[in-house]
């Protein structure tokens, strides 16, 4: 195994490497991260857009993304990489208890008040404490969001996105292909746009 010694030597010699801390990445995620599969969810994106009318209204258009914070602390690794690299992961399983963060947000960058899924039954009223106008907090049994609390999502964006069509970027979990929530969707002239086969937070487009 190589050494401290070794890796200093190694450094010296390639200047153009560092050692940076690398982000966690589950498997899952990582398989995403393939260019055809990002090609194709940018021309199935483009396609609706196009049929929606809405290629030139950014404020139509939102991503919803669910982001799980761990409760325990964690210890980024120190790895080597390329100088310049902006993002470093390590495709690493996930664990720990989550609280999950519901995000939304339009392409011109507006967010809209998000919510907040606790594990759980009973919520305490201090968990509420704190949280931004408007939030919504919610109780699941594993703290991730399922059909019952999408449905309420739906109605929460529905207060506050603009009358006409709104094409909504999901990752197309299970619970956000169920009949009840297009149903909810369409109720509220909104298309359901599944990235299921792409992670949008690992790139970006043009």
């Amino acid at each position: 195994m190589a050494g401290r010694s070794w890796i200093i030597g190694f450094l010296q010699r390639h200047q153009e490497i560092s050692v940076r801390k690398a982000q966690s990445m589950n498997p899952a995620r990582a398989q995403k991260l393939n260019k055809f599969v990002i090609k194709y969810y940018f021309d199935k994106l483009k396609t609706v857009l196009q049929e929606l009318d809405l290629m030139d209204k950014p404020e139509s258009i939102f991503n919803i993304d669910e982001k799980g914070c761990r409760l325990t602390l964690h210890h980024q690794q120190a790895v080597l990489a390329k100088k310049g690299t902006k993002r470093m992961h390590l495709v690493a399983p996930e664990h720990g208890e989550n609280v999950s963060i519901v995000a939304y947000a339009n392409a011109s960058g507006v967010a809209i008040p998000s919510t907040v899924l606790f594990k759980g039954q009973r919520m305490k009223p201090e968990w509420k404490d704190n949280l931004s106008h408007a939030s919504l907090a919610l109780m699941t049994s594993n703290g991730s969001i399922n059909v019952p609390t999408f449905t309420i999502w739906l109605e929460h964006l529905a207060k506050y996105k603009l009358e006409g069509k709104c094409p909504l970027i999901i990752d197309g979990t299970s619970c956000h292909l169920d009949p009840s929530i297009v149903d909810v969707a369409e109720r509220h002239n909104s298309t359901l746009l599944s990235c299921k086969q792409h992670d949008p937070r690992t790139s970006t487009h043009g």
